[in-house]
């Protein structure tokens, strides 16, 4: 299935960010070990954050289209509604 357009800009802009925080932990190497460590954890925890939500908006599409495709089936058929009116 394909994933949604959020979905993957939220992924690459997550990559994009481990990417770019472990290039720029590497080039303040000069200011201290702290630096470096600031850059990488600070980028690995948006980056992952990032990730995480685009998985999330996947899982929550695909289960978002499966339910369509059943209420498509389901109105197809023609069966009655079987639940309980008050």
């Amino acid at each position: 299935m394909v994933r949604n357009n959020i979905s993957k800009i939220l992924f690459g802009l997550g990559i994009l960010s481990l990417i770019i925080g472990f290039f720029t932990g590497g080039i303040s190497a000069d200011y201290g070990l702290l630096y470096v460590f600031t850059w990488w954890l600070g980028s690995f925890i948006f980056g992952m954050m990032l990730i995480g939500f685009s998985e999330i908006i996947d899982v929550l599409h695909k289960l978002n289209n499966g339910q369509q495709k059943l209420l498509d089936i389901h109105t197809a058929t023609g069966e009655e509604d079987n639940t309980v009116k008050e």
